[in-house]
């Protein structure tokens, strides 16, 4: 699995499954040169020990603000630190091995074949 230091990924979570949280960071945190969790108020036991993890960075929000106030904290974070490249992931997203070089990869090859391309998205399925 490679990761791509230019890609920063925001993830946004309210109340999540601490156990599956933490895989899919560790996910997320493979692929991407910083990862920003954005949480919507989540109660503490939720979120124990998240901080913890390194090389994430967590925001707390205190309370529910919506996940389009969230995601947007989210890029302002990474735009402060350079980041042009920004994937929107949910607390229950865990990605495949390999999926933002791909994802990264598909934009490029839109763009330079003249396609204009506002975002670039994986497909999703249920794995439950």
């Amino acid at each position: 699995m490679s990761c791509d230091a230019a890609v920063a990924i925001v993830m946004v979570t309210y109340q999540p499954h601490r156990s599956s949280l933490l895989e899919n960071l560790r996910q997320a945190m493979l692929q991407a040169g910083q990862v920003f969790l954005v949480d919507n108020g989540s109660d503490a036991a939720a979120l124990q020990g998240i901080d913890e993890l390194p090389g994430l960075r967590v925001e707390r929000l205190g309370n529910n603000v919506g996940i389009a106030a969230a995601q947007n904290l989210g890029v302002s974070l990474a735009r402060k630190l350079g980041y042009e490249w920004i994937l929107f992931l949910d607390q229950d997203s865990c990605l495949h091995a390999g999926c933002v070089p791909a994802l990264k990869s598909a934009y490029l090859h839109l763009e330079n074949n003249g396609i204009p391309v506002a975002a670039v998205g994986a497909a999703y399925f249920n794995d439950t």
